[in-house]
């Protein structure tokens, strides 16, 4: 009976895309992304999509000033902003989409 609901339980989880199966975004990319509204963040090269996380932040608004950028420094607390715990990571994980390959204007138009 215990394995049932356990097993039941495990079906609710959430688990992360595995990095190896995110696609690429560059930096033309990411930048487009973000002047198409999209809210979008980079932390330690995957970019995430953080809609669901600006309503309920327990910071407030400052997150509003990760989008558009890397935050890697500010969610590891490399600045005066707060270190994020273990939790926070995990539930950021499940907010990836892409991971991040900087490239320059150049490089980006080569691709097209």
């Amino acid at each position: 009976m215990k394995e049932k609901k356990l097993q039941a339980l495990k079906k609710l989880v959430k688990y992360a895309v595995p990095i190896e199966s995110l696609p690429t975004m560059t930096t033309e990319q990411f930048k487009q992304a973000i002047d198409d509204g999209k809210q979008l963040t980079i932390i330690d090269d995957l970019v995430h999509n953080i809609d669901e996380i600006i309503p309920n932040h327990p910071g407030g608004d400052i997150i509003l000033k990760a989008v558009g950028k890397d935050a890697t420094d500010h969610f590891y607390g490399r600045t005066k902003i707060y270190k994020h715990s273990n939790a926070a990571s995990n539930f950021l994980s499940n907010t990836r989409i892409a991971r991040y390959v900087k490239t320059s204007s150049a490089d980006d138009k080569k691709q097209d």
